[in-house]
């Protein structure tokens, strides 16, 4: 694209300040230009939301782009002949900080745990339900700095097993990944994990290699000794969807072999972002792809914001198969685009295409592969929006962006910070259930001096609080406290 700038960190690159941007619609959204310091994160002003009810735009006549019509498969489908659910090999992850469950599922990706038995490819691939589209072109350098950072990606799946006697297979399945990390790479859960079988029983598991060619332009550079490949480490998804395969939880961030990142740079992100009517734009490999294996760029809109259920955003960008994994970009009023979401899903018709958004989970897990403050990711903080000030109360939204249901208590009168801030002298209590991904509106009544709001969860015997004050701004000054409960 002409005349336009991405956000991209590179080992080499001086550390630059850039703007705060001028941005009045999205949910406690967090900015990490991917150029900047380490640390340095810009605090955007929240959306203001009176609708709690937005039903999600994901419904009958929407669906997983499934395996059969995003893949190209060159052989038979997969059976685990164990016919194991869940591999042996993989468990639920621990925090990296604080030995704390965080509901994150994984599988190290161990050579010795399977035998690679590999088929012959067939000579004619079949490319299945893949759908024609108009709104896309080939990106012409996929090497240059933009795009870059954009990777062909190929699951493996060995011994492939449909029935005791018919196997063993090798089944490859092509996708989309991108870097958000000198060795982290993020796509859609249902490329890492999920069930290619033709048995009709539902034997889901992790792929058993996955390789990546960034800036990839045409089949005739696959080859391991390609000059920007990587294999997967450990790939992560989170528990929903390994025991589930939800929708709203389509995206994994896989650990790779080496720092690739280092010398082509990585994407910035930001969390949050589900503005109706904000354009977007993705970068992919489409199965479709004439030349074949080639990067296209798609343009969009997004057009639908389900934030009753969270976890899924719905854009306007027509998907192929292969797309899968695709990062989808913001673009603020400088020309510098952001990750906001992971492409993975269409509706029946292919006229649309959603997928999970940087939610302030997914920005934070992933921040801990180039930041060097280590988060405490099992105790996600509440947050606060200020939705109407009246003479003597305001409307306080209460955020639960998180993964579980939370029974949160909060002070119903205004308090003194170091008392919000330590939960103390607080006589005004109120609890209240909020759901994952959801928000509730409260009422908090004005107290003489006191200038403070203040929330907070209990979990595994610690008190997370949020206290804020500023209340009279739309977006409160939120302080932080995690103590013995």
């Amino acid at each position: 694209m002409k005349n336009k700038s991405i956000s991209i960190r590179f080992a080499s690159i001086i550390s630059a300040s850039l703007c705060a941007l001028s941005f009045c619609k999205g949910l406690s959204a967090n900015v990490v230009y991917a150029d900047e310091d380490k640390n340095k994160e810009q605090l955007l002003s929240n959306y203001e939301d009176n609708n709690d009810n937005i039903d999600s735009f994901l419904g009958d006549e929407y669906r997983i782009i499934k395996q059969e019509s995003y893949y190209q498969q060159y052989e038979p489908h997969f059976l685990n002949n164990k016919r194991d659910t869940i591999p042996n090999n993989s468990n639920i992850v621990k925090n990296v900080h604080t030995g704390n469950n965080s509901g994150i599922y994984y599988e190290s990706f161990d050579p010795s745990n399977f035998a690679q038995v590999t088929s012959s490819l067939a000579n004619n691939p079949n490319n299945q339900e893949i759908q024609t589209v108009a709104n896309r072109g080939q990106v012409q350098n996929p090497k240059d700095a933009e795009h870059y950072p954009t990777a062909r990606m190929i699951a493996i799946f060995y011994n492939v097993y449909n029935s005791p006697s018919d196997g063993p297979y090798t089944v490859w399945c092509y996708g989309t990944a991108f870097l958000e990390g000198p060795y982290l790479a993020v796509t859609s859960g249902h490329c890492v994990y999920g069930d290619v079988s033709d048995d009709n029983v539902d034997n889901p598991r992790f792929a058993d290699e996955i390789k990546f060619y960034f800036g990839l332009n045409g089949s005739n550079e696959i080859s391991d000794d390609y000059l920007r490949f990587a294999k997967a480490q450990t790939s992560f998804i989170e528990l929903d969807y390994a025991l589930t395969r939800c929708h709203l939880r389509d995206w994994a961030a896989v650990e790779l072999d080496r720092r690739v990142g280092d010398y082509i740079g990585w994407y910035g992100k930001i969390s949050n972002l589900t503005t109706i009517g904000a354009s977007v734009t993705s970068y992919g490999y489409p199965g479709n792809a004439n030349p074949s294996d080639t990067m296209f760029e798609y343009s969009g809109v997004i057009v639908n914001n389900p934030s009753g259920a969270g976890f899924k955003i719905d854009y306007s960008i027509i998907s192929a198969g292969g797309q899968s994994g695709s990062p989808i970009f913001w673009e603020n009023e400088n020309g510098v685009k952001f990750v906001c979401g992971v492409l993975s899903a269409s509706n029946a018709a292919n006229t649309q295409s959603g997928g999970p958004y940087f939610t302030t989970f997914i920005f934070n897990f992933l921040n801990r592969y180039f930041t060097s403050q280590q988060g405490n990711y099992s105790y996600p903080n509440l947050h606060f929006n200020t939705t109407q000030n009246n003479v003597g109360n305001y409307k306080i939204r209460i955020i639960n962006d998180s993964s579980w249901i939370r029974s949160v208590q909060y002070n119903s009168k205004m308090c003194f910070y170091n008392d919000g801030i330590n939960w103390q002298n607080l006589s005004d209590k109120v609890t209240i259930t909020i759901n994952p991904y959801s928000s509730v509106i409260v009422t908090i009544s004005k107290n003489w001096f006191a200038d403070a709001i203040v929330a907070s969860y209990v979990y595994q015997s610690k008190r997370c609080i949020t206290c804020a004050n500023n209340v009279q701004n739309s977006q409160p000054s939120e302080h932080y406290n995690l103590i013995n409960a």
